[in-house]
């Protein structure tokens, strides 16, 4: 997949990086909605993931909360990377259009490698969807399992250091889209199942219109992308995995939705 655009039709699209709904101060009142199931408890909450085993364990505790296509999203209402005093909430942006939801970190190599092509969709349909980059506990930090030394980075132990490693990751790998930062006991990437890449897509009454599966091994952000052609998620969570996936790529979802776009 190409990863550039005539200049033109960038700068046409450039708006769409402000179109993006921002609330209140600090501590604001989440609006409401949420999900149709309570997420499973998850003992690794707030830690550095520091092995194989605690990575499985926690992708197995977790992978039966994501939500369901069809299912209303769980709430979503966080700080703007940057920006941590204004609060993006998922319940008034999916109002205007639907919004692509992309779970990740800097030291994910699978997020890092992928992220061209995700720029690519976001160039071609961000007149019909917006994109939205969740930072989430970081996969592969040096002080962690198998630690990235192309990322380079620390898993931040408090959530101003988060926040700063979000927008320098924005930055560093020039997101066009905006981001906003999970909190330090990681609720959001527990509750949606997003831990260490994920997408959904939340329609604009509210529900998940496209549900991805579990990454890294189910992550299908354009069509040809499979990382480890899905072999280790058939083998390894096929008795915990009952979530109900879309087996497309995002790039076949927006294509369909969005006829006109291709």
């Amino acid at each position: 997949m190409p990863f550039s655009l005539p200049a033109p039709l960038r700068m046409c699209l450039l708006p769409a990086l402000f179109a993006i709904s921002l609330i209140g101060a600090r501590g604001a009142d989440s609006p409401a909605g949420t999900g149709s199931a309570s997420p499973s408890p998850d003992s690794h909450a707030g830690q550095t993931v520091t092995d194989l085993d605690m990575a499985f364990d926690l992708i197995r505790r977790r992978i039966r909360n994501a939500p369901r296509v069809g299912e209303p999203a769980p709430a979503l209402f966080l700080p703007l990377a940057g920006d941590a005093e204004r609060f993006v909430s998922l319940h008034t942006l999916r109002r205007s259009r639907p919004v692509v939801l992309l779970f990740g970190s800097r030291s994910c190599g699978v997020f890092r490698e992928s992220l061209g092509g995700i720029q690519e969709l976001y160039f071609r349909f961000g007149n019909d969807v917006l994109f939205l980059f969740v930072y989430i506990r970081e996969a592969h930090p040096m002080d962690g399992f198998e630690g990235d030394p192309d990322a380079d980075v620390l898993d931040p132990v408090s959530f101003a250091e988060r926040e700063a490693l979000a927008a320098r990751t924005r930055e560093h790998l020039r997101i066009r889209f905006p981001a906003v930062v999970d909190s330090m006991d990681d609720a959001t990437a527990v509750r949606w199942g997003a831990w260490p890449v994920r997408l959904f897509v939340v329609d604009t009454d509210g529900r998940i219109a496209y549900a991805g599966a579990q990454g890294p091994w189910g992550y299908r952000p354009y069509r040809g992308y499979l990382h480890g052609d899905g072999r280790y998620q058939e083998k390894s969570f096929a008795a915990e995995d009952t979530h109900e996936s879309s087996k497309e790529s995002l790039e076949e979802f927006l294509e369909k939705r969005f006829p006109t776009s291709r």
